[in-house]
């Protein structure tokens, strides 16, 4: 676990046990005061206390399935981000083979990496039908060399 969420997680039991004697606080003052209603004060006290445990027990586990869902939303927008750079930078390269119509030996090459790159993200079969463009595009610079 590391530092942050360790501090998260005091920070969350901090505010827990502020609430909860917060909550005592003013049960004692009511019934100090006169103001809680009843004889049978010590068992609306505990049931005041437990409503109230209950709910925050349920809040802290709904903050906490809403910080995995957030990360979980990060994480896969940096992957997206990573796949966007690599689909560019594969179109970029292959726009440059085609724009001069000729390819040397070290573009080619290029190209296969690039399509490694790609093939990282990309479905089997997607990746097929890319890969004999590909090679459809290359043989057919090369004919006209």
């Amino acid at each position: 676990m590391d530092n942050k969420s360790k501090f998260h997680l005091v920070r969350e039991n901090s505010f827990l046990i502020l609430c909860v004697c917060f909550f005592a606080l003013f049960v004692i003052i009511a019934a100090v005061s006169g103001a809680w209603p009843g004889k049978d004060i010590s068992a609306q006290f505990f049931s005041a206390i437990a409503g109230a445990l209950v709910a925050a027990i349920i809040t802290l586990f709904l903050l906490r399935g809403q910080t995995a869902v957030e990360a979980d939303r990060k994480k896969n927008s940096k992957v997206f981000e990573e796949k966007l750079d690599i689909y560019q930078e594969f179109l970029h390269k292959l726009c440059d083979v085609v724009k001069d119509m000729k390819i040397s030996e070290e573009e080619e090459k290029e190209l296969v990496f690039q399509a490694a790159y790609i093939t990282m993200h990309t479905e089997p079969k997607s990746m097929l039908a890319v890969s004999k463009d590909i090679k459809g595009i290359v043989e057919n610079i090369k004919r006209d060399d």
